[in-house]
């Protein structure tokens, strides 16, 4: 077994649950992945740091040293990480990008303008801060920035050779005009990703809702439909029940009546005696309608077997289907 699977079973897992929001709020959810992800990397970042100092880079710890403010930040940055680990949103934001204000007053104060790290470090501080606050907190921290920049600017002139002094003005103006300038662009970029964001949290919201009253109509249809199986059923029962019914109805009506027209016609033919005029035709009239009873019978009785046939042929389409 290779050592590549061995640490992919080790790191992944707690890395991803790391940099998994618990935040359910879209919104929030967002921002606390981007602070864990920047935390992550700050503290990553730091302890490499203060590693390579203790074994390659050995300086004096001074109240206003490189040394000092690596731990000094890793500090922060391990308080951040504790709050967006207890779901503290707005105090892990607070100390996030106060970490990264922290190491950009730090480069200043000990580096000044010599370096090239100190403009992109105040750049990339308002570009977190763009991702983590609101518009009006990002122009603050920018305004936080651009006289932090001033204050230190006027430091390092006032400690200056006279032949740099201008130098030192200029740099320190640039400098100013181009977080000020950043800072309202990244601003408006704020407030433009907020307004979208709120449109489309609202359509999803919109498309949630539809979706809930999609199911709850496929809810109501199933039961439609199944009271709807069940009433067929039922009426297929209570027909195949009338149908039974009018059969053995129907023979049982027509025997007697079969019996009282054969005896009708036997004293008519004479066969149990002479029968006066008058009980011929009365005898007469009781056949008449015996018949007539028996006609109708019949015709109750085929009325039944149709409706039986139809039932049956029905029963057949449905099983072939």
């Amino acid at each position: 077994m290779s050592a590549q699977p061995a640490l992919q079973t080790i790191f992944p897992a707690p890395l991803k649950n790391w940099v998994t929001p618990k935040s359910t709020n879209r919104d929030e959810a967002f921002r606390e992945r981007t602070i864990r992800i920047t935390v992550g990397i700050l503290i990553a970042v730091l302890f490499l740091v203060i590693l390579a100092q203790g074994a390659f880079f050995p300086s004096t710890w001074e109240l206003i040293s490189l040394p000092t403010l690596v731990v000094v930040m890793l500090v922060v940055s391990v308080a951040a990480a504790v709050a967006v680990a207890n779901e503290r949103i707005g105090l892990a934001g607070f100390f996030t990008i106060m970490t990264m204000y922290m190491g950009s007053v730090g480069v200043l104060a000990i580096s000044g303008f010599a370096t090239r790290l100190t403009l992109p470090v105040f750049l990339l501080t308002l570009v977190v801060a763009t991702l983590l606050v609101s518009p009006r907190q990002l122009l603050i921290t920018v305004v936080i920035e651009g006289i932090t920049f001033f204050v230190v600017g006027l430091t390092h002139i006032s400690n200056a050779p006279t032949e740099s002094v201008s130098a030192l003005i200029g740099a320190t103006i640039d400098a100013i005009f181009i977080l000020a300038i950043s800072g309202l662009f990244l601003s408006r970029l704020r407030t433009e990703f907020d307004s979208r964001f709120k449109v489309l949290s609202q359509s999803l919201a919109q498309v949630e809702s539809s979706s809930k009253q999609l199911s709850h109509a496929n809810e109501e249809l199933k039961i439609s439909i199944m009271r709807a199986e069940e009433a067929t059923e039922r009426a297929k029962v209570a027909s195949q029940a009338k149908s039974q019914f009018l059969a053995n109805m129907s023979h049982e009506l027509r025997t007697p009546l079969n019996a009282i027209n054969g005896y009708a016609e036997i004293m008519i033919a004479g066969m149990v005696g002479p029968l006066v005029p008058k009980q011929n035709e009365l005898i007469g009239f009781i056949l008449e309608n015996g018949k007539r009873q028996l006609t109708l019978v019949n015709n109750i009785l085929d009325l039944s077997r149709i409706e039986a046939g139809a039932d049956k042929e029905c029963d057949q389409v449905h099983s072939a289907r």
